[in-house]
């Protein structure tokens, strides 16, 4: 009994290191597609120090707020993940096509003709060949 218990121990061990890495796995997936919504939330917060790198500077007409490096930071993450499209794409453009496979039939092997009169042989079948059949009611 208790090399069961270690057994199923070690299985529910397994089972919780395996839910583990999908959890993790989910998680670096959701981040992922929220990369954009957590640079304006920097943005959001961090406005002081957007400021200090503002471009516009000079020009305090513009009301630039340090948007300018908010825009920079966004383009510069969607040419990265463009690029991280393409090559996904130099990888799907690949085809290799397999040989034709033939295997090889296997032999027939016929039992000879035998007295098999002891059977009892309750089963018929029809075949029919016609695909017309007669309408099942009439009106």
């Amino acid at each position: 009994m208790p090399e069961k218990q270690g057994y199923v121990s070690l299985q529910k061990e397994i089972t919780l290191t395996k839910q583990f890495y999908i959890y993790v796995l989910l998680l670096s997936f959701v981040m992922q597609m929220f990369v954009r919504v957590a640079i304006v939330i920097d943005y959001s917060t961090n406005k002081s120090l957007y400021l200090q790198y503002c471009e516009n500077k000079s020009r305090p007409e513009l009301h630039c707020n340090g948007q300018c490096v908010l825009m920079k930071k966004l383009k510069k993450q969607e040419e990265k993940e463009s690029k991280q499209v393409s090559q996904k794409l130099e990888y799907l453009a690949f085809f290799h096509e397999v040989e034709k496979i033939e295997f090889n039939k296997p032999r027939l092997h016929f039992i000879p003709d035998t007295n098999l009169s002891g059977l009892i042989c309750n089963y018929s079948f029809q075949f029919v060949v016609s695909i017309f059949r007669p309408p099942l009611t009439s009106i």
